[in-house]
Formats: structure tokens, C-alpha cells, sequence
């Protein structure tokens, strides 16, 4: 329903008697931003009139979004309703990434707010309501989609007797610079690091043969932050290339069931990775949509 007109009119109870009770509704429908006041009065002198003053705020306009360099932030911007009026603040309310929550912002004045801690690749449904002491405003409301991504991606490029290669790479931004962290998880050897290096690719030097590796590449963006991604990798075992033909055979043997081998463990230790990862990123989501409720 939508009215611009409001009636005005006086109730008048004859015959009063002392215990009795009254109820009036005023219903105000299309008038926002409005200040109304509600009189109860008695023409007897030993009774008080009073007024009850309702004040409605006013809806903002020219809601408009814009999503931060991070992926997870939303940036909102609106204009205040002119005149204010009795708005004394907003109430910003979310839904989506499978929680949903509220923000107040106080001041009439104020055109913006942004919200953190959302999920990339989900969507959004926005709302924002002018508040006053008593009723707030009609909402205006928008939807957001944050884009998937982006993603590091770590290939191992070359496993050799003592060194393994890598190369990694960010879907739609650049790599300022990265970190390369390894430690044996069988064989000996400790965790050891590249330090921080500007180029995309690397080649650890010096491992033992025979062992299995957790390589850890963490990188730094120019836009979107920073991401890490582990890998498991081995070393082959060395085969003689000179001696008798027998003795190349047997080393020859021993190398193919020294892979063999090595392998077993490697795909055992990244089925154990990539269950950990599963419940680690379980966690995050769980502590994401945690914080968005509160």
C-alpha cells in the first residue's frame, strides 16, 4: 500500500469512568522521514496530557557495490537521505556462503561500509535500512557474486638422484616474489628453505637419494595476497653406468624396485596431505561462517 496523505482526527470518550482503557493505532503508510506525535488529553484537571513522539527514518539511495582487491571484501556505498530527517543510522543485513548476519552504523551521515570475511566464488544478498530511535525505513537492496580464485599452482617439473625442479604459477595475477621450504618425511635430512626468491621456478640441490620429500611453495601477489600449496616429491635412485653387464642389470633392478618403492610411500604420504588439507579447509569455513554470524 502507498499513501501520501495521512488522517488526522480526534477521538472523544464521554462518560469516562475512572478504570477504563482505550486503544488507538495510528497507522502511517508512504511517509517515511516523517516526525508524528500522538496526544491523549483530558479536559479534568487532575489528569496529565501527554505526547508520544514517533520518529521514522528515511531510506537511503544509490546503493552500489564494489569488491576489494583481497576477493573477500565488498566495499558499500550509498547516499543519505536529504534532508536527514530523523535517521540516525543504517543497518546493513547479508545472507549468502551459507550464513548470514547484520552490521549497524551509526550516524545519518555516514555513505559507507565494507564488509569482510566473504567467501570467494559465492553470492551475496544485500540489504540496507535508515534507522531512528523508533521505526527504521523501507530497504533497498542489492545482490554480490565474488569470482572464484585465484589459484597457486605447483608442478614438479624433474626428480633426480640428489635434486628435485619446480615451477608455480597464480591464475590471473603475478608473482612478486616466493618462498620454497622442504623437509624429509622419510630419509634423513632437515627442513631447510630457497629463502625469498623473485622468479617462478626452482631446483633444490643436495638431497638424499632414495627419500621423500614435502615441498611447500608460498608466494606473494601483486593484488591478491599471499598463497602456499605443498607437493610431495622423491629422489630416484642412482644406476652405475659402468662394470659388467650383470652388475648393471642387478643395479638396474634395484633401481626400477627402488622407484617402486619410493613411489608406494609417496602416493601413502599424499593421500595422508590431502586428507589433512580436506579437514583444514573444513575448519576455515567453519571458522569464516562463525565470524559472519557474530
Amino acid at each position: 500500500r502507498d499513501s501520501t496523505t495521512v488522517t488526522h482526527g480526534t477521538q472523544t470518550v464521554l462518560n469516562d469512568p475512572v478504570t477504563a482503557q482505550y486503544t488507538h493505532t495510528l497507522t502511517v503508510v508512504g511517509r517515511l522521514g516523517r516526525l508524528y506525535r500522538c496526544t491523549v488529553s483530558n479536559n479534568k484537571p487532575s489528569v496529565v496530557s501527554d505526547t508520544l513522539t514517533v520518529r521514522v527514518a528515511s531510506a537511503p539511495t544509490n546503493l552500489v557495490f564494489e569488491v576489494q582487491s583481497d576477493g573477500t571484501s565488498v566495499l558499500l556505498t550509498w547516499t543519505p537521505p536529504d534532508p536527514l530527517g530523523d535517521t540516525t543510522g543504517y543497518r546493513i543485513s547479508f545472507t549468502g556462503g551459507g550464513s548470514s548476519g547484520s552490521e549497524d552504523v551509526s550516524g545519518g551521515s555516514t555513505n559507507s561500509y565494507t564488509l569482510t570475511g566473504l567467501i570467494r566464488g559465492e553470492t551475496y544478498d544485500i540489504s540496507i535500512v535508515g534507522t531512528s530511535d523508533h521505526i527504521s525505513s523501507e530497504s533497498v537492496e542489492l545482490s554480490v557474486t565474488l569470482v572464484p580464485g585465484p589459484y597457486l599452482t605447483v608442478e614438479v617439473v624433474m626428480m633426480g638422484v640428489s635434486s628435485i625442479s619446480l615451477s608455480w604459477s597464480v591464475s590471473g595475477d603475478t608473482v612478486v616474489d616466493s618462498e620454497v621450504v622442504w623437509r624429509a618425511i622419510s630419509g634423513p635430512g632437515d627442513r631447510d628453505s630457497s629463502g625469498s626468491i623473485t622468479s617462478t621456478s626452482y631446483t633444490i640441490h643436495d638431497l638424499q637419494k632414495l627419500s621423500v620429500y614435502s615441498v611447500t611453495v608460498t608466494v606473494r601477489t601483486s593484488s591478491s595476497g599471499d598463497f602456499s600449496e605443498s607437493v610431495i616429491a622423491f629422489t630416484v635412485p642412482a644406476c652405475g653406468s659402468s662394470g659388467s653387464s650383470s652388475s648393471v642389470a642387478v643395479a638396474a633392478l634395484g633401481g626400477v624396485l627402488g622407484v617402486v618403492i619410493v613411489t608406494a610411500i609417496a602416493v601413502q604420504v599424499m593421500v595422508i596431505v590431502f586428507f589433512m588439507k580436506k579437514l583444514q579447509r573444513a575448519e576455515e569455513y567453519t571458522t569464516t561462517a562463525a565470524q559472519l554470524k557474530r
